[in-house]
C-alpha cells in the first residue's frame, strides 16, 4: 500500500482499487489553544467550514464512490493504526470490484494516553483533538467542492480518534453533510454514553471531562452508527470497570497506558472485522439499487410482483428473477428498455422506482399452483441489488 502526504497534515493511503487524488487538498486552519481549569476542560470549538455548496459541480475526474475517513487512536500516528487499517481492509474487501474507494488518514498528531491525566499537558492534547476535527472538515469540504454529489463518506475512529469523529459530527448537525455519511464505526470511544458504558471523557475528574452530546447515533440514527466497547475496556467504560461508588475507570485507563495487554488495545482483529462489515453493508445499500418493498396482486390467471426500489446512483438498468425452492422458473434478465412482459415506472435518484412482472399460475384453472421466485435489480455494470424471495399463490 502506498502512502503520500497531502497539504502537510493529512495522509492518504491508496488501496489497490483506490483512485489517486488528482490534485492536492487545500490547507488547514488553525485553532486557539484551550485553557485548562482545575477539573474540567472544554474542547476548543472548531472553525472548519461545514456548509457544503448547495449544488456543487464536479471539478475532478475519477472521483471515488466512497471516501473512507479514518482517525487513529491514542498512542498512535496517522496511517499506522491497526484498528483503522483493518476496518478499511475489511470494508474494501466486502465491496463490489467496480466500487472505488479512497482512504484518508486524519493526522492530528499523537496523544499519549497518560497525557489525559496530566493537567499540565491538557492544552496540548485538547488542541490536537480540535485539530483533528478541523482536518476532517477540510477533507469533507474539499470532496464536496471537487466531486459534487458523487462521493459519499464512511467514518471510523479509534480511542481519541472516535472522540474526534464524535466532535466533528456534532458540529455538522443540521447540515447536508450528514446526508452523505453512509456509516460510522467507532472503537473504545472515550465519549461512550451507552446505557451500561460511560467513557472516561464523561467522568468528572483529572481534567478530562469534555463530553460531547449527543453521540453520533442520536444525529445519524443508530442504523448508521456502531460503537464497539469491549468488556473491561476502561477508556469507554466497558463492563467491570465501573462498579458504583468503586469506579475504577480512571485508574484502569491510566494503567492501560503502560500495559500492552490492556483491553483497550485489543480491538483488532475481532471488532474491526465486524466494524468493516457493518460499514460495507451500509455502503452497498447506498450505492447499489435497493429493494424497499414488494406487493403482489392477481390479474386473471397471472400473479404480478410489484418490486419497489431506490436507485441512489441512477445506474439501475434492469431486473432479473429465477425460481427457487424447487420452483421451475428459469433465470431471466431484462432491461428496463426491453422489459418483456414487465411494466416499468422509473423514478429519480431521490425517489422510488417500480417494476411489475407477471407469472402465470393458471389462477382459477385446473392447474393452479404455487411457486417461489427470487427477484433482483441490476445495474449497467451487471452488479445486483440484494435479492428478495416471494412465495406466489393465487388468491
Amino acid at each position: 500500500m502506498r502512502r503520500f502526504a497531502v497539504a502537510g497534515h493529512r495522509t492518504v493511503h491508496e488501496g489497490e482499487s483506490a483512485v489517486r487524488r488528482s490534485r492536492p487538498l487545500s490547507g488547514t486552519r488553525r485553532f486557539p489553544i484551550a485553557l485548562c481549569s482545575a477539573l474540567a476542560i472544554a474542547v476548543v470549538p472548531s472553525t472548519h467550514a461545514l456548509a457544503a455548496p448547495e449544488s456543487p459541480p464536479q471539478t475532478r475526474q475519477n472521483c471515488p464512490d466512497i471516501a473512507f475517513i479514518g482517525v487513529h487512536g491514542t498512542d498512535e500516528v496517522a496511517g499506522e493504526s491497526s484498528v483503522i487499517n483493518e476496518t478499511y481492509e475489511t470494508l474494501k474487501g466486502k465491496l463490489n470490484s467496480g466500487t472505488t474507494i479512497e482512504k484518508v488518514s486524519i493526522d492530528y498528531g499523537k496523544i499519549r494516553l497518560q497525557d489525559y491525566f496530566n493537567l499540565f499537558r491538557a492544552d496540548e492534547w485538547n488542541a490536537k483533538i480540535s485539530k483533528g476535527v478541523d482536518e476532517i472538515g477540510t477533507v469533507v469540504t474539499d470532496y464536496f467542492k471537487a466531486c459534487g454529489n458523487t462521493t459519499r463518506f464512511a467514518f471510523s475512529g479509534y480511542s481519541s480518534g472516535a472522540w474526534i469523529v464524535d466532535k466533528y459530527l456534532a458540529d455538522a448537525a443540521g447540515t447536508r453533510i450528514l446526508d452523505k455519511v453512509d456509516g460510522v464505526a467507532l472503537y473504545g470511544d472515550p465519549q461512550e454514553n451507552g446505557t451500561a458504558a460511560k467513557g472516561i471523557a464523561r467522568v468528572g475528574a483529572w481534567g478530562i471531562k469534555t463530553a460531547v452530546a449527543p453521540l453520533p447515533a442520536a444525529r445519524l440514527g443508530s442504523d448508521r452508527v456502531k460503537s464497539f466497547c469491549l468488556p473491561a475496556d476502561p477508556v469507554c467504560g466497558g463492563a467491570g470497570t465501573q462498579t458504583g461508588a468503586a469506579d475504577h475507570r480512571l485508574e484502569l485507563a491510566a494503567a492501560c497506558a503502560v500495559t500492552p495487554a490492556c483491553t483497550h488495545k485489543q480491538y483488532a482483529p475481532g471488532a474491526t472485522a465486524k466494524g468493516g462489515e457493518f460499514l460495507a453493508g451500509l455502503v452497498r445499500r447506498n450505492l447499489l439499487p435497493h429493494i424497499v418493498k414488494t406487493v403482489m396482486y392477481q390479474e386473471g390467471s397471472l400473479i404480478y410482483i410489484s418490486v419497489y426500489f431506490t436507485d441512489p446512483r441512477g445506474n439501475a438498468e434492469g431486473f432479473g428473477f429465477k425460481g427457487v425452492k424447487g420452483s421451475g422458473w428459469a433465470e431471466e434478465n431484462h432491461t428496463f428498455s426491453d422489459p418483456s412482459y414487465g411494466r416499468v415506472k422509473l423514478g429519480t435518484a431521490n425517489s422510488t422506482s417500480r417494476i411489475d412482472y407477471p407469472f402465470n399460475h393458471d389462477c382459477g384453472g385446473a392447474r393452479q399452483y404455487e411457486s417461489d421466485v427470487e427477484f433482483w435489480i441490476t445495474t449497467e455494470t451487471g452488479a445486483r441489488s440484494q435479492s428478495i424471495v416471494k412465495h406466489l399463490k393465487c388468491s
